[in-house]
């Protein structure tokens, strides 16, 4: 597996807490590179070149310079190749004051370490063969994972998931570029038309492949980030009562009385594995106040920005009072919601409302009380479903998480398009191969099996914690 030239600083000795800062019960202190078990034995007066690896041994640990007692620890070392960064590589666990933490890390700089920069061990993890690019960025994304569904996605990355779906289409396309190249051999002779069809074949099964990774990105980036829910409707709709419900305690102040909510309130839930922030908003309505009329345009803003937004049309009034915002707003993504049904709105008023809101987006209207919670269910599962298509779980599926990710295979799709305009133009065989070279690039650009530039490795790792 190809990797970028080593640098004399990809090898030197690095440390750094593993652990969160702060004080706590347990701090874990990370060295790693030339010379690791020598330093880390001069801390634990031990020869850590003897010890079985990966096995925890009680030490005391000692200032290299001074000899002052710093902390009793546990001290496991392990041996490169076989170690979290295929180097040499050392931990001590040790009480989690602030003060043993500057201690400690003070005596392994002076036995001879450097402070580690954010993502430099799961760097040299990468350098060194341990795990692809890709691989390496789901690290950080199980590190920063906030929900269940974000941890299994991120685990399902670091697993090899995605890298395996990008290789099947590499490996695939290799073999298209072999068939080409063998073409060019024999360049006073026309391309078969059998031979194109199967070359299209190729082109289109690889296309649909990665037009799939492309299309999971917003469900992707939706578990890890999270998206943003917007509440819509006119004033006394029930906007602020199912902003509550959602959040399951009284936040938003609910009010019989118009206009109530003149600003934007937002919290963030966890709503089935989805960090989903709720956005409040003040009621739609022609000729409200000066301060009104400003939360209205925050309300237009927040819908313009918002993941999903929902419509809250009161079941008891008639939908004539809605329509005019509706229409407005209609075209952002959205769930339609009739909400106090408790209000017992006649069949008919329903079945008229879904017939002049449905002629608009050809949507239905979920039926709702938020004083019973009556469809409180329903209304969660197909916010989920809109969110994520269905993806919720997190489960096995692959999913794009990173922008670098979904940048890199929309341009590998692009250049697939060339490729396959090339072979319906009939375009010599080393021009269409030319176009499929750039596709493997990009595919390469995703697991790292190419050349890849230190500014983009720097800002790859860059966002990883320190010690990781």
């Amino acid at each position: 597996m190809a990797r970028n030239t080593r640098l004399d600083s990809d090898v030197d000795l690095i440390v750094a807490p593993a652990t969160a800062p702060g004080r706590g019960a347990i701090a874990v202190i990370r060295l790693s590179g030339n010379g690791a078990l020598e330093a880390g034995g001069k801390l634990a007066g031990s020869d850590l070149e003897k010890a079985e690896p990966g096995r925890l041994l009680l030490s005391k640990l000692r200032n290299p310079n001074s000899n002052q007692f710093l902390d009793q620890s546990l001290v496991v070392a392990w041996k490169g190749p076989r170690s979290y960064t295929g180097e040499d590589m050392v931990e001590f666990h040790i009480h989690g004051s602030p003060a043993v933490i500057e201690a400690v890390m003070e005596a392994s700089l002076l036995a001879g370490a450097r402070h580690a920069t954010p993502g430099e061990f799961t760097r040299r993890a990468f350098l060194n063969g341990k795990m692809d690019l890709a691989q390496a960025e789901a690290v950080e994304a199980l590190a920063t994972s906030q929900t269940e569904s974000a941890r299994r996605a991120a685990l399902t990355q670091l697993q090899g998931g995605l890298s395996k779906a990008v290789l099947s289409i590499r490996k695939e396309l290799i073999r298209l570029t072999a068939m080409l190249e063998a073409a060019v051999d024999y360049p006073e002779e026309d391309l078969p038309e059998e031979d194109k069809d199967v070359y299209r074949r190729m082109v289109s099964d690889s296309m649909a492949g990665l037009a799939e990774l492309e299309e999971s990105y917003n469900r992707g980036r939706r578990l890890r980030e999270g998206a943003r829910l917007v509440f819509a409707g006119l004033p006394n709709a029930g906007k602020s009562s199912l902003f509550n419900a959602l959040l399951r305690r009284e936040r938003a102040i609910v009010s019989p009385h118009p206009g109530t909510t003149r600003d934007t309130l937002e919290a963030v839930i966890d709503l089935k594995g989805i960090p989903l922030t709720l956005v409040d908003t003040a009621g739609l309505r022609d000729n409200p106040d000066e301060i009104e009329a400003l939360g209205i345009q925050r309300t237009r803003e927040a819908v313009e920005e918002a993941d999903l937004a929902l419509f809250l049309v009161d079941a008891s009034a008639t939908p004539q009072e809605s329509l005019a915002e509706y229409r407005q707003l209609h075209h952002h993504p959205h769930l339609l919601v009739y909400n106090k049904i408790d209000s017992h709105p006649t069949s008919e008023t329903l079945r008229n409302m879904d017939a002049v809101f449905g002629e608009i987006s050809g949507q239905a209207g979920i039926h709702l009380s938020t004083k019973s919670r009556q469809g409180m269910t329903l209304l969660e599962e197909r916010i989920i479903e809109e969110l994520t298509g269905g993806a919720s779980e997190g489960g096995s599926e692959v999913m794009l998480t990173s922008q670098r990710h979904v940048e890199a295979i929309r341009r590998a799709l692009d250049a697939l398009g060339a490729v396959r305009q090339g072979i319906d133009d009939g375009l010599s065989p080393e021009f269409v191969v030319m176009d499929l070279q750039e596709v493997l690039s990009q595919l390469d650009a995703v697991t790292g099996l190419r050349e890849l530039d230190e500014d983009i490795l720097d800002v790859v790792f860059s966002t990883f914690c320190l010690g990781k």
